[in-house]
């Protein structure tokens, strides 16, 4: 047997060889520790959010007592009548005198405006400070409504104050749907959507192009294409005050007019952010019923504060003021006529396709918004209760259904998708109110205003 000399720089490299494999072995076992701590503590938070949960349904066993009784009615299952249906349908009813107010108009003709599309479904709760927050921000003062098939309570009635400042028209299926229109329509097998729900966006299509082109044909260049739950607004992170005053009646119209100035050099058109285009298209972002709680809960009240103007309850804009950080997965936004032409809409959130990439869809860099809300359970159960994309007319699946939407489509465990995309406090919208006051009287605005949410009575959801 050869026996080598152990030389010292042997044992160096011998001894520093262990020394590395001991690391290793000391980074893994900590990696592994680190790992399982993780997990338990997932597992302790997951507990924890458990029992809270299962202490708020306890909490809320009243309230979940009243919504069954209203789901009862509202679902057509039980003549018996709501216990507050009577002061609802009269705060809804409109008087001679509110054909007769004298209601200021904003300083921009009807073409120099907007126009609105709106396909309705028993969604006069909203409709009230919709139509009065578009008409003093933008302004809106083209506004044509179609008649979902399924309606149940039309808005004639509760339009009428504004047929004096807005060209209101009011469609049903016969005035824009072309005959024999579902012929041809089937359900799509691979994405398992049902024929009802095909049927529902061929008429939402339709409705836009047409919409598109009445507005067209009255003068109007711009369309915004968006839901009664959605307001389209300016951004101030990127749109700065002294550019332009969101407390000025109709502050969009002027934004765009000085965008398009031919000496303007605010938000110069560059890769992300165009507003001269045929179609553009801007974030949407989601406010959920969710308050700041640690781990985002639904409370009773999110944000119901002491009445002032008006009571911030019954108001989407100022009751809910927590967004999700990220935005929505589709925009929306409107279609820009330069010419006399209307464009062919093949698509609700990017109505000319491609043609609607170039503009802004990141917050950083968008100059409107779209502000998305989810609004109360009764606001959701009222409408979604006939609409044709609903599979669930159970009171437990509808009312799981909100749930899973007030979070933001983040399942039913709040906990888990907040820690992904967390809550911002978001209440850049909240000033329209004092200024739509400064600008009207207070009798007319109050008046104006006065059924806003009217359904959103006696809840705490």
């Amino acid at each position: 047997m050869v026996h080598l000399p152990t030389t010292s720089a042997h044992l160096n490299r011998h001894k520093n060889t262990v020394t590395t494999r001991s690391r290793k072995h000391d980074k893994l076992r900590y990696f592994g520790a680190a790992t399982i701590l993780a997990f338990c503590i997932g597992c302790l938070l997951d507990w924890i959010a458990l029992l809270q949960v299962k202490n708020e349904m306890v909490s809320y066993a009243d309230e979940i007592q009243y919504w069954k009784q209203e789901a009862l009615v509202l679902l057509g299952n039980d003549q018996r009548k709501s216990p507050t249906q009577k002061d609802r349908i009269e705060a809804m009813h409109e008087t001679a005198e509110d054909r007769h107010i004298d209601i200021q108009i904003p300083p921009y003709s009807q073409e120099e405006s907007f126009a609105g599309c709106i396909l309705f479904l028993n969604q006069n709760p909203r409709l009230t400070e919709w139509i009065a927050y578009h008409f003093f921000a933008l302004p809106l003062r083209t506004l044509i409504i179609a008649y979902d098939p399924r309606t149940t309570e039309r808005a004639t009635a509760l339009i009428e104050r504004w047929k004096n400042v807005i060209s209101i028209i009011e469609w049903n299926d016969e005035d824009y749907l072309p005959a024999n229109w579902t012929v041809g329509l089937e359900p799509d097998l691979k994405e398992k959507t049902s024929l009802a729900t095909m049927t529902h966006r061929k008429r939402q299509l339709t409705f836009s192009q047409k919409c598109h082109e009445r507005a067209v044909e009255m003068g109007v260049k711009r369309t915004i294409i968006i839901d009664p739950d959605e307001y389209l607004r300016v951004n101030p992170k990127v749109v700065p005050a002294t550019f332009v005053n969101t407390s000025e009646p109709g502050h969009v119209t002027k934004m765009f007019q000085q965008l398009e100035a031919p000496n303007n050099t605010m938000l110069v058109e560059q890769q992300g952010v165009t507003y001269k285009a045929n179609c553009s298209v801007y974030p949407r972002v989601q406010f959920t019923t969710l308050g700041p709680s640690a781990l985002y809960l639904i409370p009773k009240d999110v944000e119901y504060l002491e009445a002032g103007l008006v009571d911030p309850f019954y108001f989407n804009t100022l009751r809910y003021r927590y967004r999700n950080a990220r935005i929505m997965k589709h925009a929306k936004g409107l279609v820009y006529t330069m010419h006399e032409t209307p464009h062919q809409i093949i698509n609700l959130h990017y109505p000319l396709d491609l043609k609607c990439l170039k503009s802004a869809y990141s917050i950083d860099k968008s100059p409107l918004l779209v502000n998305h809300y989810i609004g109360s359970f009764e606001d959701f159960l009222h409408s979604f209760r006939s609409d044709a994309r609903n599979d669930a007319l159970d009171f437990v699946k509808l009312r799981s259904r909100w749930e899973e939407r007030a979070r933001g489509y983040g399942g039913t465990e709040a906990f888990h998708f907040h820690l992904r995309n967390p809550l911002v406090r978001d209440e850049d919208i909240t000033s329209w109110i004092p200024a739509f006051f400064a600008w009207q009287s207070d009798d007319v605005a109050r008046t104006l205003l006065r059924d806003t949410g009217a359904r959103a009575r006696n809840s705490n959801v």
